[in-house]
């Protein structure tokens, strides 16, 4: 098998959702699933769920065990609970391949018999996060794909696009390119979490603080927002989400009201285009620069109106979402092959993208 380190594209859906082309089965067929660097099941639909769960009537792909092959059902069941809907079924082993490669992987995928995502126009979900170590029931891509014997790096790497029709995103698995970024990758650890027997679950950076410089009317103002806290880097999300206790220093300190956003304000693009302020993560790393344009999503609602900068987090953490991930060309280090691994320290890399692929 030759080692695999190419690029493939990521579309857009019609929704927003940004997916990948994998081949699933012998004979292969194709599904295009949501990328998510904030979970880890990789599941498609079933027939039956495809006609009878509460989805979209979008066209979707269904599953279908009896025409493949390389099919085996595990005979293990599995229930996964996201912040925007949930999915179960039973888990399967197939053949599975990124946007029609030779390079085909016995992978465990999740087959969903029930679903909520009711806005989801794909036929499922490619997860990305790291396997929970003390949970034997899994369906994750990484450890069935990131192998020596398969990829030359253990790594992959996202340029999200600028949403065109057809998007000009692309993901590379087995290594990265200097093709799309103007600046070297700086890189972040992926910290454990000491509460869950010291796993690696998500791809999560510690924030120290997060400094702001507000030019109003020719007058400076700065503001640090202490942070102390992780954040989730998920492409599965779409906004930055903060915890309630930040959120209004937040928006002060980049010249907007919390309150008229609370009370279900629409900001009009226009006047968001005309913040002048500059936004910096400080990681112990290094830091991330953030700009007004890199957080203006026209669309919210109407045209003429861009979705909140920030948004309240329901479940109290930082959760930085594809709203300002695709602003970057990222690259996702697992720190190694063994993904189970105690010694294991993966990396998540930033880097400023080229003027001519900016969105």
């Amino acid at each position: 098998m030759d080692l695999l380190f190419s690029m493939f594209p990521i579309s857009t859906t019609e929704s927003g959702y940004r997916t990948v082309a994998v081949s699933l089965g012998t004979p292969p067929r194709e599904f295009n699933l949501w990328l998510d660097t904030g979970s880890d099941p990789t599941w498609v639909l079933s027939e039956s769920c495809i006609e009878s769960c509460s989805i979209s009537d979008a066209n979707r792909t269904a599953y279908l065990p009896t025409e493949s092959s390389t099919h085996n059902d595990t005979g293990d069941t599995l229930h996964v609970d996201y912040l925007g809907g949930a999915v179960a079924g039973t888990v399967f082993t197939d053949a599975l391949s990124i946007a029609s490669t030779s390079t085909g992987v016995s992978t465990r995928v999740l087959l969903a018999a029930f679903s909520t995502w009711a806005w989801l126009d794909a036929d499922g979900m490619l997860g990305l996060a790291f396997p929970r170590i003390e949970e034997p029931i899994h369906a994750s891509l990484l450890e069935s794909l990131f192998h020596p014997e398969i990829l030359e790096a253990h790594e992959f790497a996202i340029y999200a696009g600028q949403d065109l029709t057809p998007n000009n995103g692309v993901i590379q698995f087995g290594g990265h390119s200097a093709e799309y970024n103007s600046t070297d990758v700086t890189y972040f650890n992926i910290q454990r979490h000491t509460n869950d027997n010291n796993a690696i679950i998500y791809w999560t950076t510690y924030i120290n603080r997060v400094d702001f410089n507000l030019n109003t009317n020719g007058s400076m103002h700065s503001n640090t927002v202490s942070v102390e806290d992780f954040a989730v880097w998920d492409t599965g999300s779409s906004h930055i989400t903060v915890p309630e206790t930040y959120i209004e220093d937040i928006y002060s300190s980049i010249g907007m009201n919390y309150t008229f956003i609370k009370e279900g304000g629409r900001p009009l693009c226009e006047d968001l285009r005309k913040l002048d302020f500059n936004m910096t993560l400080i990681l112990p790393e290094g830091t991330i620069a953030v700009h007004p344009p890199d957080l203006i999503v026209p669309g919210y609602t109407e045209a003429q109106y861009c979705w909140p900068m920030f948004e309240p987090s329901s479940s109290g953490r930082w959760i930085v979402g594809m709203g300002l991930i695709r602003n970057f060309y990222t690259v996702w280090d697992l720190g190694g092959w063994d993904i189970r691994s105690d010694e294991l320290q993966p990396r998540l890399g930033f880097a400023e993208l080229k003027a001519e692929y900016h969105p």
